[in-house]
C-alpha cells in the first residue's frame, strides 16, 4: 500500500540518519538484545497499521531493500527501526545516557579496564554486592564506544559477558561471540580462533562479570585468548569467591598472568554527599548520618568491616524522589 501524502509529508519532516548509520546501529542493536528479523518485522508497523515482513528487514539490513540508493524511499522503514530501537535501548545504549559518578571505585576500575585493554592484561575487580561493578564496568564500554565510535574498523572493543551458574565451555564462547557480533558456529576451537582472527588487527578487552562462577575449563578457555594474539585484555569481576578461586594451588598459572586485584570498598560519606546532593538537592549532617547508617553493609571479605552501598543510596535516591512527587 502506497504512503499518503500526510504520511510522505510526515516523514519528510523527520530527521533520520542515513542508512548507513541505521543498518550500523540495528546490527549493534540484534547483537545485544537477541533480536531476529523476525521478531523485528513482527514489533514495527507500516502506515497502513500492518507489520513488515520478515524477508523485508532481512534486505534492509543486507542493503538490498527498494530505493536504497535513493535513501528517500527507505525513509518509512527506517523512522519505524529507529523509533523500535529508541523505544527499547540495550543495556549499554541506556549507560550512555545515564550519569555515571567519578567516585574512587570509578577510578580504580577505569584504571584497570583501560590498562587491560591497551596493553593485553588481566585483572581481578574483587567487590562486595552493592558496590555497583557492573554498573561501573557497563559505562566504562559505554565510554570507550562513543570515543572510538568515528575509528570504523580500527575501534577498540570491550565484550562485556555475564557468566551463570554453571555455564560451560561452549555457552561461554556463544556470549562472547555473539557479543562481539560473530555468529557462535563451529567447535570450540573454531570459535576461538574465529575470535582471534576478527580481532587480528585490533585491541580488545573481554570483561566476565560473575566470573566467580566460571569453571577450571571455562578459565583455561579465556585463558587461551590472553596467551594468544591479538592477545585480548581480561578483566573478572565478581565476590570474595572469585578471588578465593584464583588462589588455588591448581591455578597458578593464572596467579602468574593476574596483574592485580582490584578491591573495591564502596562510597565514602564525602561520595554519598555528593551524589545525594546531585540528585536530590542539600543535605545536612544529621540527614549524612541517617543515610549512612542506611547504606552501611556489613563486608563479608574481612571481619567486623562494613561499606556504604551505592546500590542502596540510589535506592534511598529513588523512594526520596517518589516521596517528592506525591507531597
Amino acid at each position: 500500500m502506497a504512503l499518503s501524502l500526510d504520511d510522505k509529508t510526515r516523514l519528510a519532516e523527520l530527521k533520520l540518519p542515513d542508512d548507513v548509520a541505521v543498518r550500523a546501529r540495528l546490527e549493534r542493536w540484534m547483537i545485544q538484545t537477541g533480536w531476529n528479523d523476525a521478531d523485528i518485522a513482527d514489533a514495527i508497523p507500516k502506515a497502513d497499521g500492518r507489520s513488515y515482513a520478515r524477508s523485508s528487514v532481512n534486505l534492509y539490513r543486507r542493503g538490498c531493500y527498494p530505493g536504497t540508493k535513493k535513501g528517500d524511499e527507505t525513509r518509512a522503514i527506517r523512522a519505524a527501526l529507529v523509533e523500535l530501537m529508541d523505544a527499547n535501548p540495550t543495556a549499554l545504549e541506556r549507560h550512555m545516557q545515564g550519569k555515571t559518578y567519578r567516585t574512587e571505585s570509578y577510578r580504580k576500575v577505569r584504571r584497570a579496564f583501560f590498562k587491560a585493554l591497551d596493553r593485553g592484561w588481566a585483572y581481578c575487580v574483587d567487590g562486595p554486592p552493592g558496590t555497583q561493578k557492573t554498573r561501573l564496568l557497563l559505562s566504562l564500554c559505554a565510554e570507550l564506544e562513543a570515543s572510538d565510535a568515528e575509528k570504523n574498523g580500527r575501534a577498540r572493543r570491550a565484550l562485556y559477558v555475564y557468566c551463570r551458574p554453571r555455564m560451560s565451555r561452549r555457552d561461554l564462547l556463544t556470549e562472547i561471540s555473539m557479543e562481539a557480533g560473530i555468529m557462535p558456529r563451529g567447535f570450540i576451537g573454531e570459535r576461538i580462533r574465529k575470535l582471534r582472527h576478527y580481532f587480528a588487527a585490533r585491541r580488545v578487552l573481554l570483561i566476565i562479570d560473575e566470573g566467580q562462577h566460571l569453571d577450571d575449563d571455562g578459565l583455561e578457555t579465556v585463558r587461551e585468548l590472553l596467551d594468544q594474539p591479538p592477545y585480548f585484555g581480561l578483566l573478572f569481576a565478581g565476590t570474595h569467591n572469585l578471588r578465593r578461586k584464583f588462589e588455588q594451588l591448581e591455578l597458578e598459572q593464572w596467579r602468574s598472568r593476574l596483574q592485580k586485584f582490584i578491591e573495591l570498598e564502596g562510597l565514602s560519606e564525602d561520595e554519598l554527599r555528593e551524589i545525594w546532593v546531585s540528585e536530590v538537592g542539600s543535605l545536612t549532617e544529621k540527614k549524612v548520618k541517617e543515610l549512612a547508617n542506611y547504606c552501611r553493609v556489613r563486608d563479608y571479605r574481612k571481619r567486623d568491616t562494613s561499606y556504604l552501598s551505592a546500590r542502596n543510596l540510589f535506592f534511598a535516591i529513588e523512594q526520596e524522589k517518589v516521596q517528592e512527587n506525591d507531597r
